[in-house]
């Protein structure tokens, strides 16, 4: 018999120049006789705003309190439907939104956070993705290069598409890192968040990640890391150190899950 299991690790720092860690990240898993379940999600609030830590741990501590609410409605015959759990998290999402926005009002202030979520089970996974940070697929052995999942929801990737400016215009332009997207700035914006659906296999990877890591670590160094074989909170912990050789000037945040099938069914 074979079972779907799933590993799952994550680690957030400061970084070397920030004061505080404005990132956060949450981990939540379960198990059933189908197979074993895992929610990742990170958050990055948004430095240039007020109070960005509050922002990304209020979309943090919302989806802790959707994974105690809401799980138990997804199981089927067949187990869970994942087209429910797409559903929820949107909803979710706008949620987030909505409760981030408000706080905001409430204090005069302007607050906002990114939302990368990846949702896996049974040899699927699904991502939910509001911003910049990212979300990368590695194959088994992880040893071809990494597939970047999401969309950077930034101004030069939409004048890019808008055909306004060239790839190397926009790479250049001083608002180029800008979010066109984020969670909690603008009261409605419930379009925008983006859906991503796949296939996960027996040693598959998925990275979740925010900016101050993808944007400092150098990828060579980082995809040789995740090949080697270790445990996952291990590997997490080394893609922290490896970003914090750089001028890691931003908080750092990674959360990986590995797909494991085991046989015999489900670990004690």
């Amino acid at each position: 018999m074979r079972y779907w299991g799933l590993e799952a690790a994550g680690e957030t720092d400061t970084g070397k120049v920030r004061e505080k860690n404005e990132d956060r990240f949450i981990i939540r898993s379960g198990a059933s006789n189908d197979g074993e379940f895992c929610l990742m999600a990170i958050a990055d609030g948004m430095g240039g705003m007020d109070d960005g830590d509050k922002a990304s741990q209020t979309a943090v501590d919302y989806l802790s309190a959707w994974w105690n609410d809401h799980i138990p409605d997804f199981f089927t015959e067949g187990g869970i439907c994942i087209t429910d759990v797409a559903a929820s998290l949107k909803a979710a999402f706008r949620g987030i939104n909505r409760g981030i926005f408000n706080l905001g009002a409430q204090n005069n202030k302007h607050m906002g956070t990114t939302l990368t979520v990846a949702f896996m089970f049974a040899g699927r996974y699904l991502i939910m993705h509001a911003g910049d940070s990212r979300a990368y697929f590695l194959k088994r052995g992880l040893r071809p290069n990494p597939i970047l999942l999401t969309e950077d929801q930034i101004w030069a990737n939409e004048m890019v598409k808008r055909g306004r400016l060239t790839i190397a215009e926009a790479s250049v332009h001083p608002d180029r890192g800008k979010l066109t997207n984020c969670l909690g700035l603008w009261e409605g914006n419930d379009d925008k968040t983006l859906e991503y659906h796949g296939e996960l296999k027996n040693g598959d990877c998925i990275l979740l990640c925010t900016d101050g890591f993808y944007a400092y670590a150098p990828e060579r160094r980082w995809r040789a890391l995740l090949n080697r074989r270790r445990g996952l909170q291990k590997i997490a912990d080394s893609l922290i150190g490896l970003t914090m050789e750089s001028e890691a000037n931003d908080n750092i945040t990674v959360a990986l899950t590995r797909a494991v099938i085991r046989k015999g069914g489900r670990n004690p």
